[in-house]
């Protein structure tokens, strides 16, 4: 979740190589059971194996998701937002 509410988005290839997080859907679907926070998705296609179009979904927090997931962070470290 720290990095979805750093403002960055990811699709699954970027979140394999950045956050080594293989199952990026199961992650964001457990953010949005766990916490209540709404994931942002989008359909965009990039190179896949041997560089073939591949659809993925980008997922991102809207501001207003953004921020409540830096408070509930902050919460957890013990600090308020």
């Amino acid at each position: 979740m720290r990095a979805l509410a750093s403002g960055r988005s990811f699709n699954r290839f970027e979140a394999e190589q950045a956050l080594h997080d293989h199952c990026l859907h199961t992650t964001v679907a457990s953010i949005q059971r766990d916490y209540g926070i709404s994931v942002y998705r989008e359909m965009e296609t990039v190179a896949g194996y041997e560089g073939a179009p591949t659809r993925v979904c980008r997922y991102k927090l809207l501001p207003h998701e953004r921020a409540l997931a830096q408070t509930l962070l902050a919460k957890q470290n013990g600090k308020e937002a």
